[in-house]
């Protein structure tokens, strides 16, 4: 979209991922829905909570279009063979049967991470934990949840020397991913399981939701109207069913999941259920121009621990800096 920007020649409707489009949430560029909402009777009730009205500056912006979760996947015939009945469903457990499917003379490893800051943050969630307030004024690296967790996610690696392996290659057995993780599921050279992400004994259900959303670009009446009508007709439980059994995204409008057509594909694919059960919890990245050093920092203090240091100590110090960068912005 800057290309598009800078040519002067913008589309009529947008794809676009919140969190980095922040800059360009603006009445010159955009036209807010709020109004087109409310004229049209839309009152979001059949969406998603996580996905409805992520906006910025009190506006909606937007129309949710794109929604996803982060669930288990787990190598089916490891564990068979390790007698584990189950898939875990605690840290403690998850812990537990990572080290029984961990064999490093035989090459395996029970769990594969994704150790980037916007996969990681998710397990923070997942013990109550956080990196910012939802006013988005206080940091909160060094809050106990948040410590906790990522020292707990750093011993998996330096500690219990579980991580490592690859799940699609049948070297590693469980791995926390995206949906579209699904279908490439498929092609696995074993059979594979599926459930919720574990959580920590005291923690809660947290999923990254992936949310995208169709914006509406300045034009003419005319265009913004039609535009403004694909955008509606696009969000329709007819369309997001279709478009979620043709794609493997997941309906950002409810009403979809009661369609026969969607219900026949559930029933078609029942290891994609975990993924939809985790919609009741997702989460967004917050909306702020700060967030992308936000994460940043949260990846190299994550880094950090990894390499020995105490989380306690990396955190506190990430702490003072983190609060610098939301004041700065609060101004």
């Amino acid at each position: 979209y800057r290309v598009s920007l800078a040519g002067g020649v913008m589309p009529d409707v947008g794809w676009v991922s919140p969190d980095w489009f922040v800059p360009f949430y603006t009445e010159e560029l955009l036209v807010p829905i709020e109004e087109l909402l409310e004229r049209d009777g839309i009152d979001g009730s059949s969406f998603w909570p996580g996905v409805w009205k992520q906006g910025v500056g009190g506006r909606q912006w937007g129309m949710p279009f794109e929604v996803g979760s982060e669930a288990l996947i787990y190598n089916r015939d490891w564990f068979d063979a390790a007698g584990i009945g189950e898939p875990p469903q605690t840290w403690d457990d998850f812990l537990t049967v990572a080290k029984r499917l961990t064999d490093p003379e035989r090459g395996r490893w029970g769990f594969e991470p994704g150790w980037p800051g916007y996969m990681s943050i998710q397990w923070v969630w997942r013990n109550g934990g956080g990196l910012v307030s939802d006013d988005l004024r206080q940091a909160l690296f060094d809050q106990p949840e948040t410590v906790e967790a990522v020292q707990w996610l750093a011993d998996l690696e330096r500690v219990h020397r579980v991580t490592g392996g690859h799940v699609p290659t049948g070297t590693a057995g469980m791995i926390v991913v995206h949906t579209g993780w699904f279908e490439f599921a498929k092609t696995f050279p074993f059979t594979f399981g599926t459930d919720p992400a574990p959580i920590s004994e005291t923690g809660q259900r947290a999923s990254l939701s992936y949310y995208k959303e169709l914006v509406l670009f300045r034009s003419t009446p005319e265009r913004e109207e039609a535009a403004w009508r694909f955008i509606r007709w696009f969000s329709e439980p007819e369309q997001q069913a279709q478009w979620g059994e043709r794609t493997g995204y997941l309906p950002v409008n409810r009403q979809a999941l009661q369609l026969e057509s969607y219900q026949q594909y559930m029933r078609d694919n029942p290891r994609l259920l975990p993924w939809i059960t985790e919609l009741d919890d997702i989460r967004n990245f917050p909306l702020t121009p700060a967030w992308g050093q936000i994460l940043q920092m949260f990846e190299s203090a994550l880094t950090q621990v990894r390499q020995g240091q105490a989380a306690g100590t990396v955190m506190a110090a990430a702490q003072s800096a983190a609060q610098a960068i939301l004041d700065e912005h609060a101004r």
